[in-house]
């Protein structure tokens, strides 16, 4: 996937692209509608990039076949969550993961699992208390 006509205005232009935050967030502390907006916008994008990767890698449970997005996760199929959590800083948590994995383009060693099973696979040594 390639960079967003924004970005690229952005890196072509630093110094208009600086003017411009700068009035964003003004108008961001002065002007609550705006607030709004951008946090209505927000939502939405996130929710958008959320779908996609969860399309990508699946939208079931690879064990136990729950199907509601909103229990879903993705699995680091290896364990190495932790390592990679470090390796990315803070895009490697929440939302910015999500970004990072379609930036990335879907890159394989992960799985969905619904919250129940990723929890269970981490107390249980890897293994989902389903398998064993």
């Amino acid at each position: 996937m390639g960079l967003s006509s924004t970005t690229l205005w952005r890196r072509a232009n630093p110094e208009a692209a600086k003017r411009h935050r700068q009035q964003e967030k003004e108008r961001w502390f002065t002007n609550p509608e705006t607030r709004f907006r951008h946090r209505g916008r927000n939502v939405a994008h996130r929710a958008k990039i959320k779908l996609e990767v969860f399309n990508y890698y699946g939208r079931v449970c690879r064990c136990c076949g729950e199907g509601d997005l909103r229990f879903l996760t993705l699995d680091h199929i290896a364990n190495n969550g932790a390592e990679e959590r470090k390796r990315l800083g803070s895009r490697g948590i929440g939302h910015a993961f999500y970004t990072y994995l379609r930036i990335e383009g879907f890159p394989a060693g992960y799985q969905v699992l619904c919250w129940n099973c990723n929890c269970g696979k981490r107390m249980n040594g890897g293994i989902c208390p389903h398998k064993t």
